[in-house]
């Protein structure tokens, strides 16, 4: 059709301005933490598509589409997407909102500051409590730009101290007031002021309304500001008329449905502007957002035009912007219309296939792959389908076919071997990755290593084996998948290159299904990272301690010392004690030291700070762990935010290859002693209350009481804690009432 031929792209302005509101959650602490899996790389683009994922976004699996499909990225269109618009509009409104902020506290030094505060690089977004922390993008950097250039011209006219440019400026005030919420509206200016200014304030009446939400208001005030030729805003205000009700059809919209009659009336206002050539200055823009309104009124047939575009032999340099709008596309219609583009549409079709992760999705991914045999579908399809399904055997056939040299060989590769593996064929499954590693044509990313190590580590045969695939490089670190890929863009990742951590396989497994015997093997094997042997050896010493394991206690001490020096008295003490009580007490009062200690290992980065340092997040010692450690793979009606409530049935096929009977029954009851345990500071606590009721002249207890409350502080409490924290409080003011550990401790918790 005639309006998806020309393909008007909408510029950043226009999306601000016309888009619906985002929902916006309430911020909390953001935690660093190790990325190794299902992270997109611009490789993709350049045509090493890699293992898919459900999670990508439609910007890599338009160009792994693309490969897939035969079609290929020639150098434009990759060039175009890696430059991603060359970033030119996220950066130049700071300087706008700078300069604005600047020339405005020139003109009226009132000390106050300038609004609005919560400017972003694109512009300021407006909050609408009544829908629930919903935002949209509402005053755009382009809007500070006019208020200064305007501002510049005023002082030019009637200087900078006159009556009429304080005038104006403090109507400007009262419009970028509206920007973030409420509602403040300039009043009239007085009549004997210059026309100028009243024509301005004109302006800025009907500004402040479309600021304020009020898009009809504002839609009629600019319409008759346009009838106007003498206002020096005519022009302007006609296309400015055209956008409010682009506002109303979208922002105000109920949920995810334009309002046709608003819509329509802004169709008419921008054919209007486009057949007057003296308002041609406004004519691209009003291309643009005529264009924007009719894709809003017909989505699915403008998605399925921007999808011929990103599927053509030759998209060149216009692929990033055929993509962006594609993706907004994606993100903002709504599930009907999604579903009306994907019926036309191979590419949206797949692309929505891919990232829906329902059992639906897997049974429309096989009768797709069926009727097409295209490998796109055989992607999605195996990678969707569990080792138990009918269709397995016919999928495991095909993919064993696969040549190397296809972009889908490393997609099929992966799931084929996970099928194997979790079928029980963990010989077949073995020899096939060593065969892979051994192919010169595959040249895997981080990520994607990391998922085939994953597959490596779990059919390990023996403890080398284990070792070396437990431990993996980080693609990235970051508090989210999209800052981690930011961050790559700008970022040497070859800095990663040496640091090794647990990811969250390796971490379940060792926490769940190895004894303390191969726990302190682990830990002293020099093949492990030192960071994660000390991880491992803390756990080790910790879960004995905490199970009351005295032997194993006894054999953790020699694996945990090297990564304590300064605790080598109190280790010393520990093992030379012929007391299984004071062993127990002793362990108590080192990790009351130490924070950072569990009897777990915690993968990734951990806690980023001294083991011996509280963590005002509260992440210090353990919460009871049948609620603290994670249960493998469990069951809906186990996971529905109880956690705790129920533990899962444990997944014997999680146990490492290489132990015997007798070690998994051992691990067994390691872990159901584990689970019955208390909280840290409960744990803690109540040794050393114990140990301090049965010797009290030992010189320790004073500080290990102290110790103790302050757990109860910062650690993971429950109903119990606060009896614990008031027994230990006031037995060290009671029997220790000079010691400097009662001084230090005036409250209980």
């Amino acid at each position: 059709m005639a309006m998806i031929a020309r393909f008007f792209f909408i510029s950043a302005v226009l999306l601000s301005i016309a888009f619906g509101a985002t929902r916006v959650f309430a911020c909390g602490p953001d935690f660093d933490e190790a990325l190794f899996t299902n992270i997109a790389s611009d490789e993709m683009i350049r045509g090493n598509v890699g293992v898919i994922h459900s999670s990508y976004k439609s910007y890599y699996l338009v160009p792994a589409y693309r490969y897939l499909e035969g079609l290929g990225m020639g150098p434009e269109e990759q060039q175009a997407m890696l430059s991603r618009g060359d970033g030119a509009a996220e950066t130049s409104g700071d300087n706008w909102f700078n300069k604005w902020a600047e020339l405005r506290n020139n003109v009226i030094k009132d000390g106050k500051p300038v609004l609005p505060k919560g400017y972003y690089r694109d512009g300021v977004y407006r909050y609408e409590v009544k829908e629930g922390h919903e935002a949209y993008l509402n005053c755009h950097s382009a809007a500070f730009e006019n208020a200064f250039n305007t501002l510049r011209e005023r002082i030019g006219k009637f200087g900078r101290d006159s009556a009429e440019v304080a005038e104006w400026t403090r109507g400007q005030d009262a419009v970028f007031s509206n920007c973030e919420r409420g509602r403040h509206i300039p009043g009239p200016v007085d009549q004997v002021m210059d026309k100028l200014i009243r024509h301005d304030r004109d302006y800025q009446i009907a500004a402040a309304h479309f600021y304020a939400g009020d898009f009809t208001v504002a839609g009629e005030l600019f319409e008759k500001i346009s009838a106007k030729k003498s206002s020096p805003w005519s022009g302007l205000s006609g296309y400015l008329a055209a956008r409010a009700f682009v506002r109303e059809a979208t922002v105000n919209a109920e949920g995810r449905t334009v309002n046709i009659r608003a819509m329509a009336r802004a169709e008419s206002m921008l054919r209007s502007i486009l057949e007057d050539e003296t308002r041609s200055p406004y004519h691209a823009p009003a291309r643009d957002l005529l264009d924007y309104a009719r894709a809003m009124s017909k989505p699915a047939e403008y998605t399925r035009g921007l999808a011929r575009a990103l599927t053509g032999r030759n998209p060149g340099g216009e692929m990033f912007r055929y993509w962006k709008e594609y993706s907004y596309m994606l993100r903002k219609t709504d599930d009907q219309t999604r579903m009306a583009a994907r019926k036309i549409d191979d590419l949206t079709d797949w692309i929505l296939t891919v990232q829906d992760e329902s059992r639906q999705s897997l049974e429309y991914a096989l009768r797709k792959w069926r009727e097409t045999s295209k490998p796109a579908w055989l992607v999605a399809a195996i990678s969707k389908i569990p080792p138990d399904h009918p269709d397995t055997p016919s999928l495991l056939s095909v993919a064993s076919k696969i040549r190397a040299g296809s972009p889908a060989y490393p997609s099929v590769q992966y799931h084929r071997i996970r099928l194997l593996a979790e079928s029980g064929r963990h010989a077949e499954a073995r020899k096939s990755l060593d065969r892979l590693y051994a192919e010169k044509e595959i040249k895997l990313s981080t990520a994607d290593g990391n998922l085939f190590c994953g597959l490596r580590f779990r059919t390990s045969s023996d403890v080398g084996a284990f070792v070396r695939y437990a431990q993996r490089r980080p693609v990235c670190i970051g508090y989210s998948i999209e800052d981690c890929i930011q961050s790559l863009q700008h970022q040497d990742a070859s800095r990663y290159g040496k640091l090794r951590y647990l990811d969250k396989d390796a971490e379940i497994v060792i926490n769940e299904y190895v004894p303390l015997a191969l726990l302190r093997r682990l830990a002293a094997d020099q093949a492990m990272d030192r960071e994660i042997r000390k991880n491992l050896a803390v756990a080790a010493f910790a879960r004995a301690a905490v199970t009351g394991r005295d032997s194993a206690l006894l054999e953790a001490v020699p694996v945990l010392s090297p990564f304590f020096p300064e605790a080598k008295n109190l280790l010393s003490d520990l093992a030379k004690t012929g007391s299984a009580e004071e062993r127990s007490f002793l362990s108590a009062y080192l990790m009351l030291q130490y924070p950072a200690m569990k009897p777990y290992v915690t993968g990734n980065i951990g806690r980023g700070i001294p083991d011996g340092k509280i963590d005002s997040y509260r992440r210090n010692w353990w919460c009871a762990p049948k609620r603290e450690m994670m249960p493998a793979d469990p069951s809906p009606a186990e996971s529905n935010g109880q956690p705790g409530t129920k533990a899962p049935e444990r997944r014997t096929n999680l146990y490492p290859l290489f132990l015997s009977r007798s070690e998994i029954e051992m691990t067994e009851r390691e872990i159901q002693d584990l689970r019955k345990s208390a909280s840290g500071p409960n744990y803690l606590t109540d040794v050393a209350l114990k140990w301090a009721k049965k010797k009290s002249g030992d010189p320790r207890i004073p500080h290990a009481l102290h110790l103790a409350v302050r757990s109860t502080r910062y650690g993971c409490t429950d109903k119990d804690t606060t009896n614990y924290s008031r027994q230990a409080f006031k037995l060290l003011h009671s029997r220790y009432p000079q010691s400097k550990w009662a001084k230090r401790t005036p409250h209980y918790f």
